[in-house]
């Protein structure tokens, strides 16, 4: 039997509500963003960009706070990730993956693509795809038969427990690029009041169910050097709350964007959240779709405006108070190293630094970000020394990339 799902409607008193506000704000309001407090609860499965037919304007999330996090300029490696376990219905990877290749593809942005997907599917998908040619590899599986568990130590202390079998999988198979996009195509599920993504135990094993944390996805997706995260949710999702519950609880913590995308809307949906990631659409006065969930930094959504145009501070928050604290209101100035690898990338041969260097980017912006979280979440009583030495350390990072890179 399916489990409870939340009831995650927007009442149509707080439609009504931001319908009046929007239409008596004092200036054209271009874009909605929307910042919840923590703690919130299910409010993060809320569909709130179904707002933008009563705000008249695209409505976004924002991450908890906002470092640099610039879009990738060269040729990207998007990673598709896609599972079916048995038991929640027939597999989505057939039907569904080749719908979000065509997405990515009519992007107009250059794209090479890496399939990760049960091993039952492979044939059908490669005759599918034949036609990309060396633009798209489907990865065989191999399982690592070191990650398996293993036994206590003489002292009883377990060892750390391994990495889910499809993210270890990806982490092992990037070699001479990273995934600056990793997109997961598959089922929710809802834990309490937390949300998964379901899988099958292993691409081998699709009878059986492993269920992915927003907490194992933050850890991981440093690691392959991603800029971007995507879930698109197979037909007849087992959770529709709990992919968006799993998807709010990442983007609000991580510095690049994150979106959840809709199967059964269509692959149109998906080209375009794809575009506005890479700061490719200028989301301001257009008529945004209102299934797509997207966490993103207000700097990429506005790239594509001059600066004769308009300034990025006329951007502010709606709905928040100054006095009451927001995204980075209590943050002070802090240097970032990671914006120094964003310029050797710039000027790296062909705009592509070597995977262990991506990766090393996204880990000092990810630790970037739970530093500025420590810092708004302390406040005057933050630890002056663990900040100084946790800043420090980044700095050092920066510049040892700099250095094994030549650039310095």
């Amino acid at each position: 039997s399916r489990m409870r799902e939340l009831v995650t409607r927007i009442p149509d008193a707080l439609v009504g509500k931001v319908s009046d506000w929007m239409s008596a704000a004092s200036r054209e309001q271009p874009i909605l963003w929307v910042w919840l407090v923590k703690p919130y609860g299910p409010l993060g499965a809320v569909p709130w960009e179904q707002l933008w037919n009563a705000a008249g304007t695209p409505v976004l999330r924002l991450p908890d706070v906002l470092p640099d996090s610039r879009p990738p300029l060269r040729t990207i490696n998007v990673a598709i990730c896609a599972s079916g376990p048995m038991v929640k219905g027939p597999s989505p990877v057939v039907d569904t993956v080749p719908d979000v290749v065509e997405a990515i593809s009519t992007t107009g942005h250059p794209a090479r693509f890496h399939l990760f997907v049960d091993s039952a599917s492979r044939p059908a998908l490669q005759h599918a795809l034949g036609g990309y040619g060396g633009g798209l590899e489907i990865h065989e599986w191999f399982p690592d038969t070191a990650s398996a568990p293993e036994r206590p130590t003489r002292s009883g202390r377990r060892p750390a427990q391994p990495m889910n079998p499809w993210l270890d999988w990806m982490v092992r198979s990037v070699r001479k690029q990273s995934f600056d996009f990793v997109n997961f195509v598959g089922h929710g599920y809802l834990l309490g009041d937390e949300g998964r993504l379901a899988m099958s135990s292993d691409p081998d094993h699709h009878e059986a169910v492993s269920h992915i944390s927003a907490g194992q996805l933050l850890e991981f997706l440093p690691k392959v050097g991603a800029y971007g995260a995507v879930f698109t949710s197979a037909e007849n999702n087992y959770s529709a709350s709990g992919l968006r519950l799993l998807a709010d609880a990442i983007g609000s913590r991580r510095a690049g964007p994150v979106m959840l995308h809709d199967a059964s809307q269509g692959p149109f949906e998906l080209s375009y959240g794809y575009r506005v990631m890479l700061g490719e659409e200028n989301v301001v006065g257009a008529s945004a779709p209102t299934s797509l969930m997207m966490y993103v930094q207000p700097e990429v959504v506005l790239s594509r405006k001059s600066q004769e145009e308009a300034q990025t501070g006329e951007y502010g928050v709606s709905f928040i108070d100054e006095d009451e604290g927001g995204p980075d209101s209590t943050v002070p100035e802090l240097a970032s190293p990671s914006q120094t690898l964003r310029q050797i990338e710039d000027t790296a041969a062909g705009g592509e630094l070597p995977p262990w260097a991506a990766a090393m980017s996204r880990f000092i912006e990810q630790k970037e970000v739970e530093l500025r979280t420590y810092l708004r979440d302390t406040g005057k009583a933050a630890d002056e020394a663990y900040v100084r030495g946790q800043q420090q350390a980044l700095d050092q990072l920066s510049k040892l990339t700099e250095q094994h890179l030549g650039m310095s």
